[in-house]
Parts: structure tokens; sequence; C-alpha cells
């Protein structure tokens, strides 16, 4: 994208998450977002990682947003629930498409 910018990671931590949704209205397509997953869930269950992704989808829906865990995948994350993550994750993006 040209003279695009991006916010590497934003961690979920941060507390920015309304703040994510204003940016977006500010300044549009010319700021990407990538992160904001919180990787914790990953090492719940599929019922957290449901609701995060729900929790998402308005920033996925309006474009110019990559969801993304922040940093790395926690080492006691379930393989099974990494890969629920990623195939529910594949649906959401689908269906914002």
């Amino acid at each position: 994208m040209h003279g695009g910018r991006s916010q590497p990671p934003i961690p979920t931590r941060a507390r920015v998450r309304p703040r994510c949704r204003e940016a977006q209205e500010k300044f549009g397509r010319r700021l990407l977002l990538i992160g904001n997953v919180n990787k914790m869930v990953l090492a719940a269950s599929p019922k957290y990682i449901d609701r995060e992704l729900e929790r998402l989808s308005p920033l996925i829906e309006e474009g110019g947003y990559t969801p993304s865990v922040d940093h790395a995948v926690p080492v006691d994350a379930p393989f099974q629930n990494y890969k629920y993550y990623i195939e529910r994750l594949k649906k959401v993006l689908e269906m914002a498409i």
C-alpha cells in the first residue's frame, strides 16, 4: 500500500481496544492495524477463542486490520486450540470479504 502506515502488533494488555476503532474511523485505510488478539485465549478453550474473534469482528469487517496474536503463542496453548483458532479466523475473514 502506498503511503500507508502500520502499527506493529498492538498488544491486548495495552488497553487500546477502543482506540483501535477510533483510529480506524479517523484515518480509514491510511492506517493499518495489526495484532490485538489476546494470546491467552489460545491456552484457554475454543469458547474463549470464539469470544475473542467476535470481539474483533467489527475491526475485521471494516478492513485495514490484520488480526494476530501479540508477540508469540503461549507455550501452554494446546495445538488443537491453535488449530481451532486458525480455522475460526479463516471463517471470520471469509465472512468479512
